[in-house]
């Protein structure tokens, strides 16, 4: 018995998926390269712990004199490394040359301590995989690439829901500005928060895209997208718990998603699943998570009161957008203040439109994650601030801003949809996403400046990186190709997201029918008598009132069903003449069953 082929929307969702994941993993490789290794933050920590659990060692030993870390048994010249990278920690004018080379021969196993070794180990278990068959720098560097791996497959996933939606071009615009460099430097580099940004970004997209009844994609394949990324949220970070609980609580308000889902079994088992995965995660941030006090205290521990420290962090919520846009290395390269006050002003921006023109509960949703966004982080911080210090950064809240921004833009395309598409909408649009191009462009190249010839502030010599370069990359050519390779990374990422955004009409959605050979519904805009739209199949006229419209045959009843969504009910936007590039990305096709409510 022969496979039964691939549909055409099969086939299209994963061209969205593949070409999403092939550029994003691209821009990562360029960051995985354009670091020292050990540059990210904590990084060498979190390189021990990846190896020890990858080789069996779950929880590490502990040691009385450092409650709050763990030992784990690793090869020597890791342990070489992990005292290296004091050379240029926070001291941005030291360039990465003084690293020196990283022993590539197998040595004897030593015991290391690491400040992550009470972490959750389900992100060490998927990246520290290439220790098995790799040496020396190698070694971090194939840990870099297995992170970079997982974190573009969640945003791929994300952005192939989130093209699923009817209307997405506000969406997709916020799913580019989300994207900030600093979500791309910490999936570039080994630490536990690449796998919560990925899973963050991509539960959130799969919730949004649950929320249109005009969605392109199987309700079965959303829910199993929430189930896995959520899986993985709740098993990041310690708080990647209430990360998982403040999205899903804030992005499944709306009476209509629940009336379909309390419907689905799929639905219920995800429930009992999530429920015993984040039961488990729980667990282990209990035994071992807190089993110890930290080793090290942060600032104004023993002297901040809760209060004083949530009024703190309140105060400088607007500045936290510093480290939502890009504070490279240990957090001492921060990009210049003009590219974080553009791009956080962007991402403003989208969260107010929201708020002010959104309706429904698209605006209640948008403002609930971002009371989350200004009170979380202050309570979080404010009530550990006497007994831990202040040990909070701008970029742990990164998960409720992916979830906020992808909010804003779905709500504004709820409530406005055809705004995109206004005399010069269009070109204002591609002139943000050329911006964002330029700006990804200069953020990369800064964080190799930094590391090439080191940050001199406020004398920064861009010639001396082609005349003086004291440290390269380890890649064919150096920084100049790894910048080339990049850009043309970045390009095809925003001529993609403009590709995506391409706006979505009923005559669009008729096109789409055309294109599989279902019938045309004609929609008059006048009370007059009405021709139908001449397509082949077969339609039979009848008469209501002044209007004509032709009724798709029993053979059809059920077309809207095959792209699992009901019909299109958008009566505000334009009519225009079919393009074959935009009726290329989904391909609906006749149903083998008319069951719409089926999850499989």
């Amino acid at each position: 018995m022969s496979a039964t082929p691939a549909t055409p929307r099969q086939f299209r969702v994963w061209r969205v998926f593949l070409a999403t994941w092939v550029i994003v993993f691209g821009l990562l490789t360029c960051w995985v390269f354009a670091s020292p290794l050990g540059a990210g933050p904590d990084e060498p920590a979190h390189i021990v712990k990846a190896y020890g659990v990858s080789h069996g060692d779950l929880a590490g030993r502990i040691d009385p004199a450092l409650p709050g870390d763990r030992a784990f048994e690793v090869p020597g010249y890791i342990k070489d490394f992990t005292t290296m990278v004091g050379c240029y920690r926070f001291d941005p004018s030291m360039p990465g040359s003084c690293l020196g080379a990283i022993d590539n021969q197998p040595s004897e196993m030593v015991e290391v301590f690491s400040g992550a070794g009470s972490y959750n180990p389900v992100y060490y278990f998927l990246v520290g995989w290439p220790s098995y068959f790799l040496d020396g720098a190698k070694v971090i560097h194939g840990m870099r690439l297995a992170s970079a791996l997982l974190y573009s497959l969640g945003i791929a996933w994300g952005i192939t829901a989130l093209a699923s939606r009817r209307r997405r071009s506000w969406t997709m615009l916020a799913a580019a500005v989300t994207l900030t460099p600093m979500s791309l430097f910490m999936g570039a580099v080994v630490n536990i928060s690449s796998m919560e940004l990925a899973a963050a970004f991509a539960m959130s997209a799969s919730l949004i895209a649950l929320l249109d009844r005009g969605r392109r994609m199987p309700r079965t394949a959303l829910i199993l997208g929430v189930l896995i990324s959520g899986t993985l949220l709740a098993n990041s970070r310690s708080v990647g718990p209430l990360w998982f609980v403040i999205i899903a609580a804030a992005l499944l308000i709306d009476g209509r998603l629940w009336r379909e889902l309390i419907r689905s079994k799929l639905f219920w088992g995800a429930v009992v699943v999530l429920g015993g995965v984040g039961g488990a995660a729980y667990l282990w941030m209990q035994r071992v998570g807190g089993s110890g006090a930290p080793s090290t205290l942060g600032w104004g521990a023993g002297v901040v009161t809760p209060r004083e420290g949530i009024e703190y962090m309140l105060s400088r919520t607007l500045e936290h957008a510093a480290g939502y846009v890009g504070t490279f290395g240990w957090l001492d390269t921060r990009l210049p203040d003009t590219i974080i006050l553009i791009w956080g002003g962007l991402l403003f921006a989208l969260v107010a439109a929201a708020l002010l023109l959104g309706d429904g509960w698209g605006r209640v949703r948008t403002l609930v994650l971002t009371m989350a966004l200004i009170a979380v982080p202050a309570l979080l911080q404010g009530m550990s601030w006497y007994t831990h210090g202040h040990i909070w950064q701008d970029r742990y809240v990164l998960a409720i801003v992916f979830a906020l921004t992808l909010c804003a833009g779905a709500t504004l395309d709820d409530a406005i949809p055809g705004l995109v598409h206004l005399y010069r909408g269009r070109t204002t649009m591609f002139l943000l996403l050329a911006g964002l191009l330029v700006m990804h462009g200069f953020a990369i190249l800064w964080n190799l400046r930094r590391y090439v010839t080191g940050l001199d502030e406020p004398k920064v010599e861009w010639r001396k990186m082609l005349s003086e370069p004291l440290w390269e990359p380890s890649t064919p050519g150096g920084w100049p190709v790894l910048v080339v390779v990049f850009s043309f990374a970045a390009l095809a990422w925003v001529l993609l997201i403009a590709r995506l955004s391409s706006r979505t009409s009923r005559n669009r959605r008729a096109r789409w029918r055309v294109a599989s050979g279902a019938p045309q519904v004609a929609v008059p805009t006048a009370p007059a008598v009405i021709a139908p739209i001449v397509v082949e199949s077969e339609v039979e006229p009848v008469e209501r009132g002044t209007d004509t419209v032709p009724v798709a045959s029993p053979a059809h009843a059920n077309d809207d069903a095959a792209v699992g969504s009901e019909p299109d009910r958008d009566e505000n936007t334009a009519a225009d003449e079919p393009s074959a590039d935009e009726a290329a990305e989904f391909e609906p096709v006749a149903p083998a069953r008319t069951d719409v409510d089926a999850d499989k």
